[in-house]
């Protein structure tokens, strides 16, 4: 019954290279899976067609913003896929940590995803933002992380619907 070429295809859809590919993966099961026995392979297949359209366009970037952006324009061309999904990248890698600025941004991507039943917000760079130009995490460091975990928490409850089911990824 199981066949060494199907157990094999199996074990690599489970192989991530990277906390890119685990964002991306979630993305995808949100947008395209609609239900929890979705098979691993056939959401590993249509995160690897994005990426092969990403590189065909000629975008060697391997960012998650731009992934999530092509995955929702395959959903809004495609008739046939019911999605009440809204999805916002915030990448702090950039910018040193302000919080005025996470607020601002949030709060801008946060009004943009408004009145979808299902949110995911994206959160990358935050911990080297953080960091700065320092080359070691301490505690000090490791508090204000945290600190600002729960700042982007209780921000995004505060700004999204009760009736919306709101996913946070760090990534």
């Amino acid at each position: 019954m199981n066949s060494p070429q199907k157990s094999q295809i199996s074990n690599k859809s489970l192989t991530l290279k990277s906390k890119a590919d685990l964002a991306k993966l979630h993305c995808v099961l949100n947008l395209f899976g609609g239900s929890s026995d979705i098979d691993p392979f056939y959401v590993r297949s249509i995160k690897e067609a994005i990426d092969a359209s990403l590189v065909e366009e000629g975008i060697l970037d391997d960012s998650i913003g731009l992934f999530a952006e092509a995955a929702l324009r395959l959903v809004a061309e495609s008739p046939h896929i019911q999605s009440s999904y809204g999805l916002f990248h915030l990448d702090l890698s950039e910018k040193g940590f302000d919080p005025l600025f996470i607020h601002q941004e949030l709060i801008r991507g946060l009004k943009r995803i408004a009145g979808y039943q299902r949110t995911l917000l994206v959160v990358t760079g935050l911990r080297m933002s953080i960091l700065g130009m320092d080359k070691y995490f301490t505690r000090a460091k490791q508090r204000q992380y945290d600190e600002a975990l729960h700042f982007i928490d209780d921000l995004t409850g505060r700004w999204t619907s009760e009736f919306t089911e709101t996913n946070i990824l760090y990534v």
